[in-house]
C-alpha cells in the first residue's frame, strides 16, 4: 500500500509532502518519508531551489534498507513550452560503509551516495 499527501503554497514557493509505503517488495519491509521544499524567484529568469526528505525504513533483516536524510540546493531556469534546466548539489548522509554494500565486490559499500553535482533537462507535456 502506498499513500501521499502533499501541499504547495504557492506566493511562498514552500512544498511538504509526506508519503507512507506498506508492505514494500513483497513484504520485506516498510517505509515513511516526509520532504519539505523551497523555491525563491531570482534574477535572470532562475530560481533557486532547496529541498530536504528523510526517508525512514522498518529495517529487514532480510533485507538490509538503511534510514537516510537527503538534501538538494541549486538554481532552475524555465524555457517556456514545459521545458526547465536544473543545476544542484544533491547528497545523503549514508555513510559509504552503509551504501549498497555487494558481497564479493563492493563490501565496503560504493560511492554512488556520496554528494555530487546534477544536471536535468526535464520537458513537462
Amino acid at each position: 500500500m502506498l499513500a501521499s499527501l502533499a501541499h504547495t503554497h504557492p506566493p511562498s514557493g514552500v512544498a511538504v509532502q509526506l508519503a507512507a509505503a506498506l508492505d514494500l517488495f513483497e513484504g520485506t519491509f516498510s517505509s515513511g518519508y516526509v520532504e519539505a521544499g523551497v523555491a525563491v524567484p531570482l534574477p535572470l529568469g532562475l530560481t533557486g531551489v532547496a529541498t530536504v526528505g528523510y526517508q525512514a525504513t522498518l529495517r529487514n533483516p532480510r533485507v538490509d534498507v538503511p534510514s537516510y536524510l537527503w538534501w538538494r540546493i541549486g538554481l532552475e531556469r524555465g524555457f517556456g513550452r514545459g521545458i526547465t534546466a536544473t543545476l544542484g548539489w544533491v547528497a545523503t548522509d549514508i555513510a559509504r560503509a552503509d551504501c549498497a554494500p555487494v558481497p564479493g565486490r563492493a563490501e565496503g559499500g560504493q560511492r554512488i551516495c556520496a554528494g555530487r553535482v546534477l544536471a536535468t533537462l526535464a520537458w513537462a507535456f
